[in-house]
């Protein structure tokens, strides 16, 4: 029904998910945060990137590194920010490196399109003449 809709319309905007833990207390703290996080109703505080999510969970998932130490809260404007831990950030510059593939595509394709010009001219001028 409509109001049944409307009804969940409004609990997803307005309420708060019910923490995994009360559902099962085995849940690793961290990954009740992490979970959270995720579920937050406002965008600005949830992870920014897919790929930020991907290495907090891949921290999360190495042995040792299953406490809520290795994911520690920090407030921000009122809400909780789950921060990845300093290991993340320290081998950031090994993620960084060149997508050879993809810089190759990209020069193959500027290269066609400058090497169409000489062509489109050549049309122009034929339909074109003065």
């Amino acid at each position: 029904n409509n109001s049944e809709s409307s009804e969940l319309a409004r609990m997803h905007r307005e309420e708060m998910p019910l923490p995994p833990r009360r559902l099962n207390p085995s849940i690793p703290e961290a990954l009740e945060e992490i979970t959270l996080k995720v579920l937050a109703k406002e965008p600005a505080a949830r992870y920014r990137t897919a790929n930020q999510m991907g290495r907090v969970l891949l921290s999360f998932s190495k042995p040792g590194e299953r406490t809520g130490a290795a994911l520690p809260l920090k407030p921000e404007s009122g809400l909780y920010h789950i921060s990845p831990p300093a290991s993340i950030g320290q081998s950031q510059a090994a993620v960084k490196s060149i997508d050879w593939l993809t810089w190759g595509l990209g020069l193959l394709a500027f290269t066609t399109i400058l090497g169409l010009i000489p062509f489109w001219l050549y049309i122009y001028l034929t339909l074109n003449p003065r």
